[in-house]
């Protein structure tokens, strides 16, 4: 009864999808209230869109996104340092970019671009699913706005760019039904053939999904390998099965290649554990949970509805990043779930009486097949778990939520062609009639879908969003013109980038801020944390304001930018009186009172007059190449009395690491201060065991143990160890470290002819 309508719609295909992207566009700008938006400012301008931006600026500046000069000052960004295989989404960057000229732009049209490049390719496969067009056109457009998509948003911007994930299903769909995924035409050119067949088609989207996103490409690798293995169990072809074996093997080469910059990079540098940090614990509290993707979402628009999610999300563990279908995809989902009962159950498909039902469930039981496949290494416990077992750094198995909701929407997508048939069979038969049927049943289905996965008030954020940017740019704009172009500033405190979080609650990546506002300036934030190169900020923040004032300025930088709401009330006050003190003049302020500038210029000026270019970049090399002292850890002794000997008591603590990027031993002294948490009586004395094996016994006076030690310490990464004896405490003891430093004699030397000392806390 739709066929009138697949045969207008099919001779000019072309306008389908026009229409498609005309009304996703549409539908994107009503679900985001873009006319409250301003398309120079991020949609979000907190977290991970910060990084996103900063990704899009770094390729638009240097033609790529693996360094970035204007950040980690002096040595400059290596994004390579942190393993990343997006590259299709950076080259996108570098469209947009050439096309807007700005960075901001460029990222908001790319997040636009999505909607409408996923509803795009959704058409395309649910149209050769053989899902009537009006209803094809119905569930791209809801693919297009899954909650998934702004959940995502701008922070993950890469992941919301799930546009290729159709075109991926249809290669899997292809292979579990048999179809061959390698030939070519049998007429035209021979040299040409190859250009314009089946063939090329797979390799194109092969390619471009390895190419995209990681988790994706790891995804359709499972999808695939399932497909291949079940047909050649059902048919026993291995020609198919090689066929899915080779898309699966290309994919994965390419996924390969595409990490290799940051492969080689490891085998050059050295691994560097703490730029990725993953556990195997995080696979299961990353994964998803069934409840979750059938309940509404907590962006609802509906009251009742949101409340309900919120309610599962605060009393139901394992939150993960609330994963949620829709309405419409979930029931296409449990429709899938019933088919693969069914199926089961009689070990056989159901004797359908009408060709089109027999065909369309056939198509159901592929998807059926897929989706309890996707579920099952998705969810809490599931095979994710194992896989876990051989890397942690897949984490997110929550994410392959959008593959179930394409899977479920085409299931939907058929549930919905044949309650409109059985709707039409009962109304007049006149075309006119069936095609009102259509229309009404699917905008119906469209406006529900559009209601229950859209943002409630999507805007509300924008004008905070809109000030703080604003703010920002005022404030950088005038730091920008205080300096000279290539003037490097130091910003305090030290956040290390990526994924940390401060005291305060401050992510690292607003470390990226001056940056982003900024054009010429060469900020000491934003280095990929775990080498001494990016983590050097951190050691010199343990000196006092006058010794920091001078080892920054004998490094040859310009000044001191600090943001407040990174650093506690009462230590923001102290670094900035003493800094005060330190130069004898105020900073400059932004206006909003979070961030502080202090100019380091005279300060440079009157070194550089008192000391020989030499002598200065010798205190450089020492501050900028530091040997870092890993002592975050608050460690902990026990002293239970029951075993406490007559003599002492000694208890061992976990080491504490050093890392040195020097080629040579550094020679040094090691400095900091060790104390206990609480006041306790009879807490013994400190024993320091250095890496060559030399021990020191250092004692409490006051509870307060001072080290200062001679150490010398390898290239590399060593460790000292603390060990407590002659403990008479009843209770354990937790001890904290501060200002632990390996000092070199150049700065030693240095600081004492300034007249300065290390700080105490």
């Amino acid at each position: 009864m739709t066929d009138w309508i697949n045969r207008q719609w099919w001779q000019r295909e072309w306008l389908l999808y026009l229409l498609c992207a005309a009304i996703t566009g549409t539908l994107t700008v009503t679900s985001l209230e873009l006319w409250n938006a301003k398309l120079t400012v991020p949609l979000t301008y907190w977290g991970d869109a910060l990084a996103t931006a900063h990704h899009f600026k770094t390729v638009m500046e240097t033609g790529w996104f693996t360094y970035q000069p204007l950040l980690s000052a002096p040595y400059g960004q290596t994004y390579s340092d942190f393993p990343t295989a997006e590259n299709l989404n950076f080259m996108a960057a570098g469209v947009f970019g050439f096309i807007t000229r700005n960075f901001f732009v460029a990222m908001n049209l790319y997040y636009f671009f999505g909607f409408i490049a996923a509803a795009l390719t959704a058409l395309w496969l649910f149209r050769r699913l053989g899902i009537s067009t009006i209803v094809s056109l119905v569930m791209a457009t809801l693919f297009a706005l899954a909650p998934y998509h702004f959940i995502r948003g701008e922070s993950h911007l890469f992941l919301a760019s799930y546009y290729l994930v159709p075109l991926s299903i249809w290669i899997v769909i292809r292979a579990i039904r048999g179809e061959a995924l390698w030939t070519k035409p049998q007429k035209g050119s021979p040299r040409l053939r190859w250009l314009t067949g089946r063939a090329t088609g797979t390799m194109v989207i092969l390619l471009l999904t390895a190419t995209a996103e990681t988790y994706y490409a790891v995804f359709f690798l499972i999808l695939i390998a399932f497909a291949g293995v079940v047909r050649l169990i059902r048919t026993g072809e291995w020609r198919r099965f090689w066929g899915a074996a080779i898309a699966g093997g290309i994919a994965a080469i390419a996924l390969v290649i595409n990490m290799l910059p940051a492969t080689i990079y490891a085998m050059v540098n050295g691994q560097n554990p703490a730029s990725l940090v993953r556990s195997r614990v995080d696979v299961e509290v990353y994964a998803l949970k069934l409840s979750q993707l059938l309940l509404p979402w907590n962006g609802n628009k509906v009251p009742f509805l949101r409340h309900i999610r919120n309610l599962y999300d605060q009393k139901y563990p394992l939150v993960s990043e609330s994963p949620a279908l829709g309405a419409v995809a979930a029931i296409g989902l449990i429709a899938l779930f019933l088919v693969v009962g069914y199926v089961v159950a009689t070990a056989a498909l159901p004797r359908l009486g009408s060709e089109w039902f027999a065909e369309r469930f056939g198509v159901l039981t592929q998807l059926a097949a897929l989706t309890l496949v996707a579920f099952l290494f998705s969810t809490i416990g599931g095979l994710s778990t194992i896989i876990s077992f051989l890397t942690s750094s897949l984490r997110g198995w929550n994410r392959m939520s959008i593959y179930i909701a394409v899977l479920s929407l085409a299931a939907s997508g058929i549930l919905l062609d044949a309650a409109i048939r059985w709707l039409q069979k009962r109304a007049n038969k006149r075309p006119v009639f069936a095609g009102a049927i259509a229309i009404v049943v699917s905008g119906a289905v469209l406006t529900g879908g559009y209601v229950d996965q859209t943002p409630v008030n999507p805007s509300g954020d924008y004008p905070a969003t809109i000030a703080a940017f604003a703010a920002d740019a005022k404030w950088f704009a005038r730091v920008d013109t205080e300096l000279p172009a290539g003037a490097k500033i130091l910003q305090l405190p030290y956040q290390p980038f990526p994924e940390t979080v401060s005291a305060t609650g401050t992510q690292s990546s607003d470390a990226l801020l001056p940056f982003l506002h900024t054009t010429d300036l060469r900020w000491s934030g934003g280095g990929i944390k775990g080498r001494p190169r990016a983590d050097w900020p951190g050691v010199i923040e343990q000196y006092s304001p006058p010794d920091l004032v001078a080892l920054a300025a004998a490094s040859g930088f310009s000044g001191i930018h600090i943001d407040r709401s990174a650093l506690k009330k009462a230590d923001s006050e102290s670094l900035e009186s003493g800094l005060t003190r330190a130069l004898n003049s105020d900073p400059i302020v932004s206006e909003n009172k979070r961030f502080v500038f202090y100019d380091l210029r005279a300060k440079c000026t009157a070194l550089l007059a008192r000391y020989s270019a030499a002598v200065l970049h010798r205190v450089e090399r020492s501050v900028v190449v530091p040997v870092i002292v890993d002592s975050t850890a608050t460690f902990v002794t026990t002293s239970d009395a029951q075993e406490r000997s007559a003599e002492q008591t000694t208890a061992s603590i976990s080491p504490i690491s050093l890392t040195s990027a020097a080629t040579k031993p550094v020679h040094g002294t090691l400095s900091g201060i060790v104390r206990p948490t609480d006041a306790t009586a009879g807490i013994g004395q400190l024993a320091v065991t250095l890496p060559n094996g030399t021990r020191y016994d250092v004692a409490f006076t006051n509870g307060v143990a001072k080290i200062s030690l001679p150490i010398v310490v390898m290239p590399g990464v060593s460790s000292l160890t603390f060990t407590f004896t002659g403990s008479t405490a009843s209770k354990p003891i937790a001890l904290e470290l501060h200002s632990l430093v390996v000092e070199e004699p150049v700065v030693t030397e240095f600081l004492s002819q300034n007249t300065m000392t290390l700080r105490s806390p």
